[in-house]
């Protein structure tokens, strides 16, 4: 490789590190996991090369174990989302003891700013669950294209480990503060979380879904290398 080639390698591991600082190995396990599983699904999305590099900044971190990773990858070929009514009733029998975490949005890709929020939402205690807007609802409501089918993206969030609770897919045609209020009252956390790039507007009509459907608003911040490793319990993001 040419000097200049190295330069500008080193320079792209040193910026992958910074997605690294200050998180656990559990989480950066998490990070890559997702990583592998954008790839695996659909690896036009990742390029090896973006993959290369993170696995040499985790490396590099002193945080990573390869047989933990490998161990990790094989644990989760295995899961599949429980019955949506199990995940129901785990979400709303947590609720009182802050133990599940719900979200919900269109991620008509897996990028890596998603995988840094989603990996925020975790550190809520055991059982997240994400409630994916369908292909359908994303063309029709925010006038995008998806780049994967419905069922890639259930297997792909499946595979990346963030979301142990389970991926649910969102359909119907009811895009408005009625419909996604039945899903508060349906799913029952106690916060529901917005996020903090929120206009205003936005904001204040989320804390009006949060109080009819007795949840607490939450915002959801950037993540950053210095992020705060306080835990949101029971939180759903629209």
């Amino acid at each position: 490789m040419s000097i200049e080639f190295d330069l500008e390698y080193e320079e792209a591991v040193s910026g992958a590190e910074q997605n690294f600082k200050n998180i656990s190995s559990q989480e950066i396990n998490k990070f890559l996991l997702a990583l592998l599983a954008v790839r695996r699904v659909a690896n036009k999305l990742v390029d090896s090369f973006n993959l290369k590099l993170h696995f040499e900044a985790a490396k590099r971190s002193g945080k990573f174990s390869e047989s933990s990773f490998i161990e990790l990858v094989h644990h989760q070929e295995k899961f599949v989302s429980p019955p949506e009514g199990d995940a129901k009733n785990i979400v709303r029998r947590l609720r009182d003891v802050g133990g599940s975490a719900v979200k919900t949005g269109h991620y008509r890709r897996l990028t890596i700013s998603h995988i840094q929020e989603l990996i925020q939402a975790s550190r809520a205690h055991t059982f997240l669950v994400l409630l994916l807007e369908s292909g359908e609802r994303t063309y029709k409501f925010k006038h995008k294209e998806i780049e994967l089918t419905d069922a890639q993206r259930l297997r792909m969030f499946e595979l990346s480990g963030l979301v142990n609770g389970g991926v649910y897919l969102i359909g119907g045609n009811k895009y408005n503060h009625k419909y996604y209020e039945g899903l508060l009252k349906e799913w029952s956390p106690a916060f529901y979380l917005g996020n903090e790039s929120w206009s205003e507007r936005q904001k204040i009509e989320g804390r009006r879904r949060a109080c009819r459907s007795k949840s607490t608003f939450v915002e959801l911040g950037c993540y950053t290398s210095s992020i705060s490793t306080t835990r949101m319990e029971n939180m759903i993001l629209i």
